[in-house]
Formats: structure tokens, C-alpha cells, sequence
């Protein structure tokens, strides 16, 4: 368990800087885990993923980079029985992940959340844990100021095999042959490099598209969202399309980018994780942050992606078809989206990062570090800017919000009022339902629209909400459609087989033999006689007023799908206020033209002025004398 984490002190960038003891009791060292590396297992076929910890001291500043693989946090957080929860991913679902064709186990990303959330409450923990004490003994006193390596050892298997037949017990012969050689062929991981060797050729033997075309080919580290650093195969070719791969599952590729979506290419300054080497390619949706593990690499690949994007535009203002292709996708003063360009908003991470998979999310397009904390208050000025934008906002412009909108990822609403949180969750609603009609599109059915409401969503307190979900699990609204409740209470009744208060229906012979008789030959005993001619039907238990189990194929927890320092807490959630119903603008005809923007110190009052507003607009009264309505009508 330990040694996979034991051969990272090999890496120079990764080597833990001495402490001494004096100096260890006297500062208070802040330990963090920003972020896993999900790396291609060198020695069988699979994955590894890797927790990297950074331990920072408060006073001078000085911060030292390490990492620990799963099984050993395991053992040091408690769980070593018990296993995290795995998918399986890749070709041949149905067949063993040890076959040459079949898929390989992979951890989802909410399982890797739920886990780095148990290591941080062993990092905040008061008293030294055995998480804590692992990190500071590897920053040893007695540890050497070079770099450590890796002494090549002359055993071979043979040797070892020579050695092992003085034991006499052939089991425990074996496994030690088996541990000693897991010792020496022990070596520290290479991250994002070994292009050539036999581990990642066959990660992606099946990585044919764009092959016979191909410039240039190698793997990066890609930041798929705030907390996870994936191993990747990238791939440009001469038919003007950069593709990334996924490890063992790369039939087809993670993600498409066309050289004329590419917006910009540029160096992303300072070291990454006290390691990497970082550049950007950045799209309209789409900001992708690769990873290399030195200098020299980054600027071959950055001066090779610059090239290769140079000669595909050259190429494209030659030909006047896919020039005019080129303008159709993107435009300079208005934004006309495609479904390819849409599918970009959705999970490509290929880890179960949310559900549905299919849900469209508007505001990750760039990463935000661990230092952003916005106000609540700043969905006051995204609505502002979400109304300013128009029918026809310029590319510049919706650029420049959905990057505004991403701030709302690390929104904190812990200690937040009342009032703070009806005007936040409002305005965040108004401004999800203008950003995504003008991203992806206006319903124009009853399906589309139910589409559009399940699946356009924002990334808030760390979750995923969508335009039902504000509606149902934050706001309380009740369900207007009459089927929909029709349809559930009709389930209810089937799958719980509960007696509604009504009598059994009985036939007709049974009815005639009731008319014979008496009232003392309905006792006790005809109870017991369920349909028999003659006998009366037991009566029915009165309905039991208690809450339906919900269904476990639709859970209501949300879990959170990215990190950004701290563990998530319960979703603030506002009191139920049913002036919500008159205050939200679902944007049809039975709602006003105007969107109200709500202040935080203001929102009684305003919820108040909009709902007169709304029942003086939408509904007629008929006066009864002394000032009583006898009839409303909305």
C-alpha cells in the first residue's frame, strides 16, 4: 500500500522539503488537496488515481508538494474494507476487464469527491492523525538536499526464484516472490510522459480517428474541472481537428475541437501543482487547460498548435465554402450555436460527473482557483448584465458574461438571511432562463420545453441545479401539471398496494344475498370471509396520512462535482413563500414582459409590489357588496 506513494519522493519537483522538529511544533502548516491525477497504470491495464496534498506554513509561506494513492489513504483514513464505488468504462461492457477487448474499472468523479471530503476532515482534525502524521514524517530532517534516485537492482526473477526454495511452504514462497518483485520493479510514476511504452500503447490501441492525417501525437495532462488532472492522448491532424482520447476508451474521441472553433492559444504562466507546465486553448464555450511535464515540452507543443491552427485558417480563407461554413458557426455580431458547439456544455469528462448525463451546463467555462469567494449579492449585477445583453448580443459580449457566471460556483450561502436567499435564488433563476434561451434556444413545444427545463443548468454551491430543480427542490413551487400528480398517485397505489379508504367492489350475487340478512349474522365471523356469497366485505383501513418513499432511480441528494478548497455543505434553501408563484417570470404568455431584479434589502417590499402588480394584470374580481369578492379569476 505504501509503496506506490513511497516512489514519488524519486520526482525532484515532488521531493518534501526538511522540517525540523522546533520549527514543525512552533508553525502551524496548512495541509490541502487541491486536486487527483487519474494516470494510466504503467504495470496492468487500468488506471491510478493519485491525491496530491500540498502542506504550506502559515507564517513563512514555504510550501511543499506530495501525493498518495488510494489504498494507502484507505488504510490511513479508516476504510481499508471497504472498497470505493466503481464503473465499469470502455469497450465490451459484458466482458472481464482482464481481457485484451474488454473495459477496465474506473472510480465516478462523486465517489472521488465523497472520499477527498473524509481525507479533509482528517487533515482539520485538532490532534494528529495518522493522514497527518504520514505527511510530516516524509519531510524528515535527516532527509538529503539532492534529488533522490532510483539505484537500478541487478536481481532478476530467476534470483529471487533461487532464493525463495529454501522456504517450505510453496504458498507463502509465492507471495513473497510475489511482494519482493512488486518492490523492485517499483518506479516512480511517470506522469504525462512514456508515449512509447507498452502500458500506454495499448491504453489507446483503439484510438484510430484522425491516424492517417495525423502532425503530431502525445499525452497531457488536461484539467477537466476545478480538482481533477486526467491523463490524455492529444492529436492534431492535417484535416484541421484536434482530438483528445481517454485512456481505454477511446473508439471515439473524448472531445472534437475544429480549427476555426479555436479562438485563442497561449502560455499559462507559473508552475502547476509545483510540477507542470501549463498552456490554454480557449473556444466561445470552452476554455481547455493542458498540462506538460517540462518547459521544453510546453512551448513544442504551444509553437506545434500554433502552427498547425496558422495553416488550417490560411487554408480556410482559400477555400470560399468553408469560409462561408466558418462565418455561419460563428459570427461577429450575433452567436447562432450549433449542436456541435452545444455538446461542449455537457459532461465530456466520460466520469459520471452529474446527472442526467445529458445536462447542460452554461457557466463552466473557466476555472476558478481556491481564493474566489463572491458575495451572494452578485446575482444582482449577472441579472443586470443577463437583461443588458438583448435578442441579439455579440459574441464578445455573451463571452464576457458566461465568465461572470462562473463565479457563481463558489457562491457560499451558509449564513445567509431570509430575504438573501429568495433574491439570490430569484435572480439566479431569471438569469439561468435569458442565458440559456439565448444559448441554446427558445421551446417552441410542450417536449422542448420540458428539455430545456431539466437540462439548462448552472453550477451553484459546488452542485448542479437545473431550471425544475430551482423550481421544485429550492423554491418549493408546486407541481402545476394535474396528469403529473395523476400519474404518481396512480404509481403510488400500484407499487404499495395501499387500501385508499374505499370499499372493495362486490358482485351482484353477493349484493342480493345481503338483503336476507340480519344484523347479528354480520359479526365477527362474516369478516373473516372475504367474497364469499352471502357475506359482507371486510371493511377498508382508513388511508394513513404519511410521506411516499421517494423512488431510488430519481434521488433528490445533489453531490458535488468539483473542489475548491472546502468540503460542501447542506443547499440553502429558503422557507417556502408562496408569493414566489406571482414573483418568478417563467417567460410565457401568463407571465409579465418585464424581469424584476431583487435586492437583498429591499426583496419584501419588491415581492410584495410585483405580486399586486401581477394580480392587478392577470385577475378579474366580482364584488359582492361590502367590499367581499364572491368570484376571483386568474
Amino acid at each position: 500500500r505504501r509503496q506506490e506513494s513511497q516512489v514519488l519522493q524519486a520526482i525532484p519537483a515532488w521531493k518534501p522539503r526538511a522540517i525540523d522538529a522546533e520549527a514543525r511544533d512552533s508553525e502551524r502548516l496548512i495541509m490541502r488537496t487541491p486536486y487527483y491525477i487519474e494516470a494510466i497504470n504503467r504495470r496492468k491495464r487500468g488506471v491510478l488515481v493519485w491525491y496530491v496534498f500540498s502542506v504550506e506554513g502559515e507564517a513563512s509561506g514555504d510550501r511543499w508538494w506530495h501525493a498518495k494513492g488510494i489504498p494507502e489513504l484507505q488504510m490511513l483514513c479508516g476504510l481499508r474494507n471497504r472498497r470505493l464505488r466503481t464503473f465499469r468504462r470502455g469497450r465490451a461492457m459484458t466482458m472481464s476487464s482482464r481481457s485484451p477487448k474488454g473495459g477496465y474499472r474506473v472510480h465516478g468523479v462523486q465517489a472521488l469527491e465523497q472520499f477527498r471530503t473524509r481525507i479533509r476532515g482528517q487533515l482539520d482534525t485538532e490532534g494528529q492523525t495518522k493522514l497527518q502524521h504520514a505527511l510530516l514524517s516524509t519531510a524528515a530532517p535527516h532527509m538529503p538536499e539532492e534529488p533522490l534516485t532510483m539505484t537500478p537492482n541487478t536481481m532478476t526473477l530467476d534470483d529471487l526464484k533461487r532464493d525463495l526454495k529454501q522456504l517450505k511452504d510453496p504458498v507463502k514462497a509465492a507471495k513473497k516472490l510475489k511482494r519482493r518483485w512488486y518492490q523492485l520493479t517499483s518506479l516512480p510514476p511517470q506522469f504525462l510522459m512514456g508515449i512509447e511504452t507498452n502500458a500506454c500503447t495499448l491504453a489507446f490501441k483503439n484510438a484510430h480517428s484522425g491516424k492517417p492525417t495525423m502532425i503530431r501525437e502525445g499525452l497531457v495532462g488536461v484539467i477537466h474541472y476545478e480538482g481533477r488532472l486526467a491523463e490524455e492522448l492529444i492529436r492534431i491532424s492535417k484535416d484541421g481537428t484536434l482530438r483528445l482520447f481517454t485512456p481505454y476508451d477511446c473508439d471515439k474521441p473524448r472531445l472534437n475541437l475544429v480549427s476555426y472553433q479555436i479562438s485563442s492559444i497561449e502560455a499559462v504562466d507559473g508552475l502547476f501543482l509545483g510540477r507542470f507546465y501549463r498552456f490554454r486553448i480557449e473556444t466561445f464555450v470552452l476554455q481547455l487547460i493542458l498540462c506538460l511535464p517540462d518547459e521544453q515540452s510546453r512551448d513544442d507543443w504551444l509553437h506545434a498548435c500554433t502552427s498547425w491552427k496558422q495553416a488550417c485558417d490560411d487554408m480556410d480563407r482559400l477555400s470560399k465554402e468553408n469560409s462561408e461554413a466558418r462565418q455561419s458557426h460563428l459570427s461577429e455580431e450575433t452567436v447562432e450555436l450549433s449542436d456541435q458547439i452545444t455538446s461542449f456544455l455537457t459532461d465530456t469528462t466520460r466520469a459520471k460527473r452529474w446527472r442526467p448525463k445529458n445536462r447542460i451546463v452554461l457557466n463552466n467555462r473557466i476555472l476558478l482557483d481556491d481564493t474566489a469567494c463572491p458575495q451572494p449579492s452578485i446575482s444582482e449585477s449577472l441579472l443586470e448584465k443577463a437583461l443588458a445583453l438583448g435578442e441579439d448580443p455579440t459574441l464578445k459580449d455573451l463571452s464576457d458574461f458566461m465568465d461572470s457566471t462562473c463565479l457563481l460556483k463558489a457562491v457560499r450561502l451558509e449564513n445567509c438571511s431570509q430575504k438573501e436567499l429568495l433574491a439570490f435564488w430569484l435572480n439566479v433563476y431569471h438569469c439561468l432562463m435569458i442565458h440559456g434561451r439565448l444559448l441554446v434556444s427558445t421551446p417552441k413545444s410542450r417536449s422542448e420545453l420540458g428539455n430545456f427545463q431539466s437540462r439548462v443548468s448552472y453550477l451553484v454551491e459546488l452542485r448542479p441545479l437545473s431550471v425544475r430543480e430551482i423550481e421544485r427542490i429550492i423554491l418549493q413551487l408546486p407541481n402545476p401539471d394535474s396528469r403529473v400528480r395523476a400519474a404518481g398517485k396512480a404509481h403510488a397505489k400500484s407499487f404499495l398496494a395501499c387500501c385508499w379508504g374505499r370499499r372493495p367492489r362486490r358482485s351482484r350475487s353477493s349484493r342480493r344475498g345481503d338483503e336476507g340478512l340480519s344484523s347479528a349474522s354480520s359479526g365477527a365471523d362474516s369478516d373473516s370471509l372475504e367474497g364469499a356469497p352471502g357475506k359482507l366485505a371486510p371493511r377498508c383501513f382508513p388511508t394513513m396520512n404519511m410521506a411516499l418513499p421517494t423512488a431510488p432511480w430519481r434521488p433528490v441528494t445533489l453531490y458535488a462535482c468539483l473542489f475548491l478548497g472546502y468540503s460542501p455543505g447542506p443547499l440553502s434553501v429558503p422557507r417556502l413563500d408562496m408569493r414566489v408563484c406571482l414573483c418568478m417570470n417563467r417567460m410565457n404568455m401568463s407571465c409579465p414582459k418585464t424581469v424584476p431584479v431583487f435586492c437583498r434589502d429591499l426583496c419584501e417590499d419588491q415581492m410584495n409590489e410585483v405580486a399586486r402588480r401581477f394580480i392587478a394584470q392577470y385577475s378579474s374580481f366580482r364584488d359582492a357588496g361590502g367590499g367581499q369578492a364572491s368570484r376571483v379569476t386568474m
